[in-house]
Formats: structure tokens, sequence, C-alpha cells
């Protein structure tokens, strides 16, 4: 091929098959890594989706769980490890209120020895610190105010077994886990928890261990009243529904707290016998989570908001430059200028997609089935008193009876003479139940109450003696 210069005509070469084979190999190349980068970009969108359970595996699973706690039950196996935790909270406090302390006894456990291994060195641990991973995302281990009311639990129901050298380790843990907060002025400040490791140290005659608890109890609230030395009866009465947790601030990344709504009562009153008994003291569950801010896991969500921002913006400003790059490369028939385009542009498109996998949300996710009060009863009762039942009525912020909210609830003793009895206001398994509508009390009746029914049992069944439940696995002491 030839050209004119002038009067002069010159021979142009033409691209050789080695020149041709070069740019086609480019052009693949600069393809190649846009397409990794958009495949970047789209990476990570996928969420936890329900576990498909065959039939014949499900039944299995539920054949030994009462009917009100099927659905609860059902989600521990669909949802898996992301939910596992919370759903056994959830099933175990069910089975506890309907009376199936060995099945409550087992998702409990399962619940603490799960939360045991969270600060483990193991992938799961690590996926939760990470910035890579959704907060949302991570398996949940629940709040140091939800772990602190697993023990709780688990150790309200070794106090019904009477194994009370594990109920009080329990209430021990459980206090470790409400320390597992960065604000140095609330750690360690769930007095509820330190009364009742008080109580069980009371009950094994450590009278010594049980006034040092009592007076760390007292040092936090200052109402709190210790129990007498001849105290052998203790009742929780339960009020009000949980705190909920908020995902709020920008990108939703701040976790914030509200008290539960929907509910007048603030207190209670027990009447055994010919007497009322006002609450030794009263663990405000709202306030316990509301006071954890500071928590390693915020400083974590704050810096991904700071890592997200800076990665889109310098994505998007690559991007562009690349873009602007490639069009002038082709416009000149630049083979290395467009190569270089397209790398910019590829690292760019990266960039975007690391900002777009980094998900700033907080973990709303909470145990909505706790209460918002827990009111602490103890007194005398003689071991051979006809009348074991005690009615609890709950009362409203000016001192009023709450229609509608009065509970009568057996106190079983065991072979040691030591007595309990636990009642909520709200319970979490359908409507609330053994609720009798009080229309003859005002706010500090007098007269002892009527002969009251068992919520918990049966009518014409008796509850089952103390030492008869089923022991469950020794926890052994922190």
């Amino acid at each position: 091929m030839r050209a004119a210069t002038g009067n002069v005509m010159q021979a142009v070469p033409l691209p050789t098959p080695s020149l041709r084979t070069a740019v086609r190999r480019r052009a693949i190349a600069v393809a190649l890594l846009l397409l990794c980068a958009f495949i970047l970009t789209a990476c990570d969108t996928t969420r936890y989706a329900r576990k498909k359970i065959p039939k014949e595996v499900m039944q299995t699973y539920l054949e030994n769980k009462p009917q009100p706690l099927h659905k609860i039950y059902r989600d521990v196996l669909e949802e898996g490890e992301r939910n596992f935790v919370l759903n056994h909270m959830k099933a175990g406090l069910g089975a506890l209120e309907l009376g199936r302390d060995p099945l409550a006894a087992e998702s409990f456990e399962t619940t603490l020895l799960s939360i045991e291994s969270v600060y483990a060195e193991n992938e799961a641990a690590e996926k939760a610190r990470s910035v890579w991973y959704e907060e949302g995302k991570k398996d949940f281990k629940g709040e140091p105010y939800e772990r602190a009311m697993a023990y709780y639990y688990r150790g309200l129901l070794f106090l019904k077994a009477g194994d009370y050298e594990n109920a009080r380790a329990c209430f021990k843990s459980g206090q470790l886990q409400d320390a597992l907060a960065e604000n140095q002025k609330y750690q360690m400040d769930f007095a509820l928890l330190i009364y009742l490791e008080g109580w069980a140290s009371h009950l094994l005659g450590d009278e010594q261990l049980a006034q040092t608890a009592f007076q760390e109890a007292q040092a936090l609230r200052p109402e709190l009243v210790p129990p007498t030395p001849d105290d052998n009866v203790l009742v929780l009465a339960e009020s009000g529904t949980s705190p909920v947790k908020v995902a709020a601030g920008k990108g939703n990344a701040a976790l914030t707290f509200q008290r539960g709504s929907g509910f007048p009562e603030q207190s209670a009153r027990v009447f055994a016998g010919n007497k009322s008994y006002t609450p030794k003291m009263t663990e405000d569950i709202y306030w316990q989570a509301s006071t954890r801010g500071g928590r390693v896991v915020d400083a974590i969500l704050k810096d991904k908001v700071v890592f997200k921002e800076t990665h889109e913006a310098v994505g998007q400003a690559l991007t562009e430059l690349g873009v602007q790059g490639m069009l002038l490369s082709t416009q000149h028939d630049s083979n290395e200028g467009l190569l270089i385009s397209g790398i910019v542009t590829a690292i760019g498109l990266v960039e975007q997609g690391v900002a777009a996998s980094t998900q700033t949300r907080a973990d709303d996710r909470y145990w909505n089935s706790l209460p918002d009060r827990v009111h602490v009863f103890t007194y005398r009762m003689a071991p051979n008193a006809p009348d074991r039942t005690v009615r609890v009525t709950f009362l409203d912020a000016r001192g009023s009876t709450v229609s509608g909210l009065t509970l009568n609830a057996e106190v079983a003793l065991n072979t040691r003479g030591h007595g309990f009895a636990w009642v909520r206001s709200r319970p979490s398994v359908g409507s609330v139940q053994n609720v009798q509508t009080d229309t003859t009390h005002d706010t500090t009746p007098e007269a002892p109450p009527p002969r009251p029914v068992n919520p918990t049992v049966p009518p014409g069944k008796p509850p089952p003696p103390i030492d008869a439940w089923t022991q469950p696995p020794d926890r052994g002491n922190p």
C-alpha cells in the first residue's frame, strides 16, 4: 500500500500477524479484567436462607416438643446457625413457662455452650469481628444482657432442681457476661445475678459468701433489702416486655435500645398466708441493655462506615479516569493506553465492589420474650404450712393494681425445706396465661387472698416434687 507525500509515493507497512495477535490478546485481557471486576462487585449478595428440612426429619425432631413450641423449634432447624442461639433462647424460656424443665434445660445448655465458644479462635469468631461481613449476617450470640439472662434462666432451673452449687455457678457466669462491655462504669453491675448468687449461697449454708454477695448487690442498688436468715422461699415476678434493639444512624450502623411498650405494670406485690410482701429488689432489664454502650462491635461498625465510604470514593474516581482513558486510547489507536486504562477501570470497579460488600447495618435481632423488669421476693414459709400458694399482683406506675394481671402460683418445697415460685405477667407462649381478673383488691389489700390455682399444673394434678425432677448435666463451678 502506498500513500502520497507531496510528489513522492511512500510505502505504509501493513500490520503483521504477530501485531494483530498482540492487539487481540490485549483486548481480551482488558475484557477479562472488566469481567472479573464485575464479578467482584456482584459477590456477597446472597443472604442466609431458610433450610429445607425433610418432612420426616422435622417430624422426628418435633415429636417430643410441646405443640405451642413447634414453630420455635422448627426455626431452630430451618434457620440454622445464624439464629441457632436466639431460637434456643426463645425455646428454652417457652419450655420453662410450660413446666417442661428438662426440655428448657436442654435448650439453655445448648445456648450456653454456644455462647462460651464465641470468643475462641475460630472462623466464626473471626467473621464476627471482620469488616467483610455484615453485622446482621454473623451467628447470633446476643448482647451482654441477653447472654446474662440466659445464665439467669439456667440458674433458675438449677434452683428448682435443688442444685444450688450449679445455680450459683450460673449466676456468677452471667455476671461475667455482663462484664463484657467497654464502659467501665457499668461493668459487673447486674445486681439481680449477684443477689441470686447470694441466695444460692444462703441455701447452701455459706452465710459469709451470701452476705458478701448481698452487700455487693446493695452497693449497686441501695434500696435493695437482703433476705433474713430465716427466709426459705424465693419468688420471682417478671413484668413487661423486652427491650427492643434498633439499628439507627448513618448506614444504620449504630445499635440503640428502646424500652418495650404496651404494658402498664411497673412493680409487683406478693401475698402469702396472712401477709403481703414488697420486692426485696427490682432489676431493670432495659437499663441493663441500654447501658451497654461502647462495645467493641460498635467500634467495628464505625470503622466499616469509613472503610465503605473511602473505597467507594476511590473506586468511582478510578473508574471514571479509566473509562476516559479508554475512550482517548481508542481515538488515538493506542493499544498500550487502552490496556492501561482498562486496568485502571478494573481497579476502580474492584474498589467499588469492596465498598458494596462492606455492609454497615447493626445487628438488631433480639430476644423478644425477655421481661422489662424482674422483681425479687423472699420470705419464711413453715415446712408444714397448709397453704403453699402465693398470689402475685402487678402494679402500675401509680401503685394501683393492674386489672387482669393477678396470678396465682404454687410454691414447691423440696426435702431441704426450700421453696421457689416464678411468674410472668407476659408469657412468651401464646397470650397472657394464668391470669385472673382482680376486682376485689386496691393498691394495698390487707385481707389474705383466696386459695389460688397453680398456673403451671393442669387441674387435678399436683406439681411434681422438686427432688424428682430430672437432673441436668453438672455444669461445674466457674
